[in-house]
């Protein structure tokens, strides 16, 4: 992947300590950081596309009001998680433990925050990067529970469009998060 990427797994630190992600918004960063919480407290080996929905929803951010609006709430998503996954004994992760496809969001977000012209990547990048990784469980996750992936894209182009803020078909970070 790109230097981004690169950049997070030189700059891990040992596992559950916070890792500072360059780049990102307070908001995003902290999501970032959950997401290896979230997975390591289901006991998974891997933190996934999932980790960061369930750990996004529990920030106060413009994603997680999104999200929340079309019906998905953080004890939803952590139940629909655990009924795919399973429930393990607690884990060690580390951002390393991403998967793949996490990855990809990641990078995605990151190009579309560049496109976008925001000093920082925020949740509502990662957010429609999740929705727009239509192999990610994070994202088949959210239809399975009735999230309508194309009026969740669409609600976060509308609510940049109104911050004046829309380029090139991302999100940018308008909000502060």
């Amino acid at each position: 992947l790109g230097e981004l990427f690169k950049n997070i797994l030189l700059h891990s630190g040992p596992p559950n300590a916070s890792i500072i992600f360059s780049g990102f918004s307070a908001k995003a960063n902290s999501a970032l950081n959950s997401a290896v919480n979230c997975a390591e407290d289901m006991g998974h080996t891997y933190v996934g596309t999932e980790h960061l929905l369930l750990a996004t929803l529990r920030e106060d951010c413009a994603a997680s009001g999104l999200l929340e609006s079309h019906g998905m709430h953080a004890e939803r998503l952590r139940s629909a998680i655990l009924d795919v996954a399973g429930n393990g004994s607690p884990s060690s992760l580390s951002p390393a433990d991403m998967t793949p496809r996490l990855r990809a969001v990641i990078e995605r977000a990151s190009a579309c925050a560049v496109r976008g012209g925001a000093a920082f990547i925020g949740s509502e990048h990662l957010l429609y990067a999740v929705t727009e990784e239509s192999g990610s469980a994070g994202s088949r996750l959210l239809s399975a529970c009735g999230v309508n992936l194309t009026e969740l894209r669409g609600d976060l182009t509308s609510l940049a469009n109104i911050h004046h803020v829309y380029f090139s078909g991302c999100v940018s970070n308008a909000w502060g998060y």
